[in-house]
């Protein structure tokens, strides 16, 4: 049996605190383009809801999108 989740991070703190308490495993698959407004934000929502891992695919953004996963990259690995 499959569970549907469905959610949007950003202003959700109900979500965020049912995911916590949740034995779910979640997985995040963020899109990008040109999103350098929004990624830091975006991560941080993850890691506060404690995702299992957050993918980010970028569609080939020309501002600062991928040394911003970058930088949160090398703060989620430490």
């Amino acid at each position: 049996m499959h569970r549907r989740c469905r959610f949007q991070l950003s202003g959700s703190a109900g979500v965020i605190e049912s995911l916590r308490r949740s034995l779910m495993r979640v997985s995040v698959i963020i899109p990008t383009l040109n999103e350098s407004s929004q990624i830091a934000a975006c991560i941080q929502s993850c890691r506060d809801a404690n995702c299992h891992e957050v993918i980010v695919v970028d569609a080939g953004s020309n501002d600062d999108t991928i040394s911003l996963v970058g930088q949160a990259d090398k703060i989620i690995s430490s």
